[in-house]
């Protein structure tokens, strides 16, 4: 873990702002979640030219062919193994962790009653 940024913005601001991150540290790699919006993976790669970004592969089962898209997906298959790996690390590796309110928001991490993992089950209230 090198950096933490915490904020809510345009996803063209979000875009600049991971830009800048991913130039200070010599053109990191950046892995932007794209399930709610596109903007700022196109904004980094069509008009600031940003070429280290994750991509997944992408397959359609009809024309059976593969392609690279930019972005990470969380669905109800990858969350599972996510969330799993973090677990792991966090268990195997915590000292990978720098930041102190990253491993305070983990430890309001937790299976719901229904065992689905989901966050600050500390401050919820039961009715």
């Amino acid at each position: 873990q090198v950096a933490v940024y915490h904020c809510q913005m345009n996803s063209d601001l979000f875009a600049c702002q991971m830009y800048c991150l991913g130039k200070y540290y010599n053109d990191a790699m950046l892995a932007i979640e794209m399930n709610y919006d596109y903007a700022p993976l196109q904004k980094l790669t069509e008009y600031l030219m940003y070429w280290n970004i994750y991509r997944r592969e992408v397959v359609d089962n009809i024309e059976e062919t593969t392609q690279m898209k930019y972005g990470f997906r969380t669905t109800t298959i990858t969350r599972p193994l996510i969330i799993s790996n973090l677990v792991a690390t966090v268990r195997e590796s915590i000292e990978t962790f720098n930041d102190v309110d990253t491993l305070l928001e983990m430890l309001e991490f937790a299976k719901d009653k229904n065992g689905i993992p989901c966050a600050n089950l500390v401050n919820q209230t039961t009715l």
